[in-house]
Parts: structure tokens; C-alpha cells; sequence
């Protein structure tokens, strides 16, 4: 009996060491990954939140969390890289508690499989570091389902819940995607309890602590935003003005979050099954094996929850790559059944090797060049323009500078036709706007491409291409480009401030301006006539010498 159970303990000690290694391999990433777009517009909330522009509390802790990091030296890669660090040791929490719940139900080799089956599926190796929500929930959500799971119903066990569920809808509202996983658990601890009222008792103490903790938190973390001053400066109650945009923000947030029909990420989801092959069989063998093995009907409806969370898949709309960092933590701590089945063929050692090589060969396919890139254009950027000024962009690439538009992501996008207005032509009458930065196809169809873009309205689309010329590679600057030798051409100025005449002689409104002459043209209509053969530029005046260094060639960021 000695003998085997010493056996299993060095059995166990093979999904550790591959844990290990993936985790040093993961780190490097860190370093060497792209940012993601949404990394970029977290960093970019972060920034917002500090100069008081984010007045909504939910979905908002993280900000809070890094007020710290703009203050660091280095662009936004730089500061994202430092974060990242952050939720790198989120998610080895994570794979803490992901361990110690499946410990609750099958046996320490299985239960250290799991934590490796969920770090090696592709998409969490690539993303379970990323600066998003997701490994912040996922380790909150965990920590409270392991609480949960595992430990005795006390003082400290009930302070650590509320914590940690009561923080997860300040992090995201997806959180309640998790509540079956959380009501599976529950009813396993009742079931336990027998008919003590006592128990009982103690039990319901834990969502009471969930509801507590949240309303605690959030009442700390609306009530001293850098936006609560504004408000109340403006004449508003801060705190009525708080809880309004929240409300906002949750109906926002649910009306987008479900979906009927077919999944919009369905070829995300069919890549992620194919770059984690071995976690995607298990799953799949999951249902018949929770069902098969040798445990009593709570403990199996309680891994039943833990499972279902797959589903949301089915329903959920965000469910792109970062997605499954979130959705496979609990499905992986039900992994023990169909791992129990798995090593009726396979040892421990040649699951772990399986896990392991899946995982290689994600890290062997990153691009990491592009994260080069990225630091060159916002270097870029930093040296055109010194100081922060308003631009357009697809994501928020620029943390410190002030973005004009809305994310042009697919909800975005909703957003701006649902609105059926002309909001850029709109941001740019609102402030001058001198910088505008190509880093997504969607705005390289609308600023280069041939035919009309139908992603902007016509009288967008025109603004923008009236309005800007490209300066260096991705970064355009609020300018005109007048052909030579040709007619006087009327042209309106959106963005008013002063220019620069690079090039031949220039007649702006009857007077002629030499090369490098700085003219200070108001918003409206205006006459340009080129006095020589070749075209001249009209640039804005603020702008910096461009790097002399090549622009990046390819894209600034990888796909999914």
C-alpha cells in the first residue's frame, strides 16, 4: 500500500515539472509577444482613469489597480510588459486553485494534470498573461470555487469569499457566466451538511459575504475616482452620477454579451480545439465520465457545473481568444474523471509529454517581431508629436494621448452605425484632432483604399482623407496635399491651428506663403493654388521631424 502510494507521488511529480518548464517558456513571452489590441485599450482606461476621465466603477478595478503605472518610464509596450507581470502571477494562481478543486474529487496526479491541461491549451498559453480581464477574474473566480470547494466554513474562509467573488464584477460583469459552476459547489456543500441547520447556516454566510464584499468595494472604489471630483465640481451628485453610468454600462454590457444562432467566433473556437487537441478530447469525454466513475450524485453534479461553463460559448458573443483564459479554468478543474479514463492507456508521464509538446509548438509558431514593431511606431509617435495631443486610432494604441473615436471593434462598430452619426468628422469640429494613426486594415481601407469604404459614412470617410497625409508609415498628420500645376482647388479644414508649407509656393486665400512659411488657417473652406510644377504640402506646424529609420514593415498586431 506504501509502495503505491509513493508511486503516485512521484507520478504526480511529472505534470509539476512540465508546469515548470511551460511556465519559464511562458514568461519569455512576456517579453517577446505582441500586445494585443485590447492590451493597448486597457492601458489606454488606465491612463483615462488617472487623468479623471473614467467615471464608471464596474469594470474599472483594474485600472485602479495600475493608477501607478503611467508614472513609470517607457511607452505603453513598456508599461503593458510591466503589467503583464501582474497577470502572470494571477494566473498561477490560478492554476493553484484550478488544482486544489480538482483535488476535491479525483487524486493529486489528476489534479496537477488539470492545472497543466488548462496552461498548455493553446489560447491560454498565449493569452494567460495579457493585460485584460480575464486572468484577473478567472484567479478571483477560482480562488472563490476553490474556497468553496475545499475549506471549512469559517471566519477567514467566508472574508476570503467575499473578497474575491464581491471584487469579480468590478473586474468584468461576464463574471456571472460562472454562476453554475458557483451553484453546483453550493449544492455539493449543502448536500454535505446533512439536515444541520447549523451548517446550513453557515453556509448561506458566503453569499451573503460575496454581496457584502462587492458592495463594499465598489462603494470604496466609486467614491474616491479621480471622476467623482469632476462630477461633483460640475454641480452633480458624484455619487448619483456614478451609479447612473454604471447602470449604463451594464445595460451596454449585457444587450452585447449574448447572441442566438451561430457562435461569431465559431472559427476561433474550431482553431482552439485544433491547437489543444488533448484538452479538447477530454472535454469531450468529460460528460460520460463524470457519470461513469465512483461518486456520489452531488460531487457529480458539482463537476457537471464546473463543466457547463463551457457552454457559454454557445450563447456568450466576446468569446474571442483571450475568451478561453476565462471559460476553460473551471471546465479544466473537472478534468479528473476523463483523465481517470485517459491513464487506463497512458501513463502519467506520457499525458504530461502530450500536454507538454502541444504547447511547444504554439511557442514555436510566435511572431516575435512584432512586438519590435510596436515600439517603433510609438516611438515614432513620440517624436512627432512631444507632447500629448488628440488622435484617431483603432484600439487606443497611444495610452497618453487623447483618443477622438470609439474602438473600431466589432461592438464598436455597432455603436457608430446604431448611432448614425458622423462622430469623427464630429470629434474633429469638436477639438483639432493633428494626429491620426493607421494601425488596423479598417482604417488602411478607409484612408488608402481605392473604392469608397462602407465601414465609415461617406461624410466620415471624406473628412478623414481630406483632412490627413501620411507623414511615416502608419502615422498620418492633419496636412493637405495640393497637386502642382493645376487650378485653385476649395478645400475644407476641419482642424484649425497653424501650418506648415513644405514644397513649392503656396496662394492660400490670395496670399502666397514660400516654403517652410507657417500659416494659421481657421476651421472652414479655403482656396490653395500650388505656384509650382511639383505637389506642396500643407503640414501641421507642431509636428517634429519624422525618424529618419525605416517604418516597420507588416502588421502591428497578430491575429487570433
Amino acid at each position: 500500500m506504501r509502495r503505491d502510494v509513493k508511486l503516485t507521488e512521484r507520478e504526480a511529480l511529472w505534470p509539476l515539472a512540465v508546469i515548470a518548464l511551460l511556465l519559464v517558456l511562458q514568461f519569455s513571452m512576456i517579453f517577446t509577444r505582441s500586445i494585443n489590441w485590447d492590451e493597448f485599450y486597457w492601458n489606454y482606461e488606465i491612463e483615462a482613469f488617472v487623468k479623471g476621465g473614467v467615471s464608471r466603477p464596474l469594470q474599472t478595478l483594474h485600472a485602479r489597480l495600475f493608477s501607478w503605472l503611467p508614472g513609470r518610464p517607457g511607452n505603453a509596450v513598456d508599461h503593458i510588459v510591466v503589467a503583464r507581470c501582474f497577470m502572470f502571477a494571477c494566473e498561477i494562481a490560478t492554476l493553484c486553485f484550478i488544482a486544489g478543486i480538482a483535488r476535491r474529487f479525483t487524486g493529486r496526479a489528476n489534479a496537477y494534470l488539470c492545472a497543466l491541461a488548462y496552461l498548455s491549451a493553446g489560447y491560454v498559453f498565449q493569452h494567460g498573461f495579457s493585460l485584460r480581464s480575464d486572468p484577473m477574474v478567472t484567479a478571483v473566480l477560482t480562488g472563490a470555487l476553490y474556497v468553496l470547494a475545499r475549506l471549512r466554513v469559517t471566519p477567514v474562509s467566508v472574508l476570503c469569499f467575499g473578497l474575491l467573488a464581491g471584487s469579480a464584477p468590478l473586474i468584468t460583469i461576464k463574471c456571472v457566466l460562472y454562476l453554475p459552476a458557483f451553484a453546483a459547489l453550493f449544492w455539493l456543500r449543502l448536500s454535505e451538511s446533512g439536515r444541520s441547520i447549523a451548517a446550513r447556516g453557515r453556509l448561506a454566510l458566503y453569499p451573503v459575504a460575496a454581496v457584502f464584499g462587492f458592495a463594499v468595494i465598489y462603494l470604496m472604489h466609486s467614491a474616491t475616482m479621480p471622476a467623482a471630483t469632476l462630477i461633483a465640481s460640475s454641480g452633480g451628485d458624484a455619487a448619483t452620477s456614478a451609479a447612473k453610468a454604471s447602470g449604463a454600462m451594464i445595460g451596454a454590457s449585457i444587450r452585447a454579451m449574448f447572441f442566438i444562432g451561430t457562435p461569431p467566433y465559431l472559427p476561433i473556437t474550431i482553431k482552439s480545439a485544433s491547437i489543444s487537441p488533448a484538452f479538447a478530447a477530454l472535454l469531450l469525454l468529460s460528460p460520460f465520465a463524470i457519470w461513469r466513475i465512483t461518486l456520489t450524485r452531488p460531487e457529480k453534479l458539482a463537476l457537471s457545473g464546473l463543466l457547463s461553463v463551457i457552454l457559454t460559448l454557445f450563447f456568450y458573443r466576446n468569446s474571442a481568444a483571450y475568451y478561453y483564459v476565462f471559460v476553460l479554468a473551471p471546465a479544466a478543474a473537472a478534468l479528473g474523471p476523463s483523465l481517470s479514463l485517459a491513464r487506463k492507456r497512458l501513463p502519467v508521464w506520457a499525458l504530461s509529454a502530450i500536454f507538454l509538446v502541444f504547447a511547444l509548438l504554439v511557442f514555436a509558431k510566435e511572431d516575435r517581431t512584432v512586438i519590435a514593431r510596436q515600439r517603433q511606431t510609438l516611438g515614432a509617435v513620440h517624436q512627432i508629436f512631444p507632447d500629448p495631443v488628440a488622435y484617431i486610432d483603432h484600439n487606443g494604441m497611444i495610452g497618453d494621448f487623447h483618443k477622438m473615436n470609439l474602438l473600431m471593434t466589432p461592438w464598436g462598430m455597432e455603436q457608430y452605425r446604431a448611432s448614425k452619426e458622423n462622430s469623427y468628422r464630429s470629434a474633429m469640429q469638436s477639438r483639432p484632432v493633428p494626429l491620426l494613426l493607421e494601425n488596423d486594415t479598417l482604417l488602411t481601407e478607409v484612408m488608402t483604399g481605392d473604392r469608397p469604404a462602407s465601414i465609415l459614412s461617406a461624410a466620415d470617410v471624406a473628412a478623414l482623407r481630406g483632412n490627413y497625409v501620411r507623414y511615416w508609415g502608419p502615422v498620418w498628420i492633419t496636412g493637405k496635399r495640393i497637386p502642382g500645376s493645376a487650378k485653385s482647388v476649395r478645400t475644407e479644414f476641419l482642424v484649425p491651428g497653424d501650418y506648415r508649407v513644405v514644397g513649392s509656393p503656396l496662394r492660400i486665400d490670395g496670399a502666397v506663403y514660400g516654403p517652410g512659411a507657417i500659416v494659421s488657417i481657421d476651421r472652414g473652406m479655403h482656396e490653395l493654388l500650388a505656384k509650382g510644377d511639383r505637389d506642396t504640402l500643407l503640414l501641421w506646424a507642431d509636428a517634429a521631424e519624422p525618424p529618419s529609420t525605416h517604418p516597420p514593415q507588416g502588421y502591428l498586431f497578430v491575429g487570433f
